[in-house]
């Protein structure tokens, strides 16, 4: 039989669990924490989903694609435009992703200069451009949720 041990919790969550139980929507608060583990397992599946569908994505195309030595990669579009983006394997090594951020559009980049930044919770990495060139579009979602990266 496993062990019970105690461990320790911030007072602002003990407090919140305790508003929650007095609102009478949980029975007990083994209920409230089943159902929280539930809910941030469920959080979880569906990011894992999201990163497992964007991977495969990736094999389809990379026959195009350019790589540099400091992990960019750059691939012209049907267009004739440029996109670029970071290597697979720099994006399975930049681990705890907090955001990330670019110069604006308009920008005028040179190949190998930084024009942007991946802020992870141990360091910053920079984004160094494998081409010279303007800054046309930046993909918004990635702004707004850099663990898709």
């Amino acid at each position: 039989m496993p062990e019970w041990k105690t461990i320790r919790v911030r007072q602002e969550l003990a407090t919140a669990a305790k508003r929650t139980l007095d609102t009478g929507r949980y029975r007990s608060l083994s209920e409230f924490v089943s159902e929280a583990i539930r809910l941030r397992l469920d959080e979880l599946k569906q990011s894992h989903e999201k990163i497992a569908e964007k991977q495969v994505e990736y094999p389809m195309i990379q026959e195009r694609l350019l790589y540099t030595p400091n992990h960019m990669w750059a691939m012209v579009t049907p267009e004739g435009k440029i996109s670029v983006g970071l290597s697979d394997y720099a994006q399975r090594h930049l681990k705890g992703i907090a955001g990330i951020q670019t110069h604006p559009v308009g920008y005028e980049v040179k190949k190998g200069e930084p024009f942007g930044v991946v802020e992870t919770w141990m360091f910053m990495f920079d984004l160094c451009s494998p081409v010279s060139g303007k800054i046309i579009k930046i993909n918004k979602a990635l702004l707004d949720e850099p663990y898709i990266i």
